[in-house]
């Protein structure tokens, strides 16, 4: 599935990558794929602080990266796969973030309700796009 959007070329190579349960300091890397394919997001392990990157945004209202925001749509226009950025949103969930900071927006204290209410917009869009599908018998 291509990416979404226009990515400038990169010529940087790196020096070490990443991956679920690295540790820098006290950020430990948590995979969420789905507004990109490699996407991360890190919990600090000091206050359960994470930070989500675009797996969530809170400009424009709370919402999962993919789902479409009237007063913040581009999260949702350049997201790769809705399907597994849900996922993902599930996950960071689940970790019971005390604080979510984004890449679009302000940051929330004790999310919880904010991420489970986006979480079911998601979901109700996702069932809405199944259904207009055309299925193949």
């Amino acid at each position: 599935m291509p990416l979404r959007g226009g990515y400038p070329v990169c010529t940087t190579k790196p020096t070490r990558l990443l991956h679920e349960g690295d540790r820098i300091g006290s950020l430990e890397v948590v995979a969420t794929p789905g507004h990109t394919p490699g996407h991360v997001a890190f919990l600090d392990t000091r206050d359960r602080t994470v930070i989500a990157g675009d797996a969530f945004q809170t400009q424009g209202g709370v919402a999962v990266s993919g789902t479409f925001e009237l007063l913040f749509p581009l999260p949702a226009l350049a997201t790769w796969h809705k399907g597994l950025a849900q996922e993902s949103a599930r996950k960071l969930l689940a970790l019971q973030p005390s604080l979510l900071a984004v890449g679009h927006g302000r940051m929330l204290s004790q999310p919880q309700a904010a991420m489970e209410h986006a979480i079911r917009v998601m979901e109700e869009s996702l069932a809405k796009e199944e259904r207009k599908r055309p299925h193949v018998a």
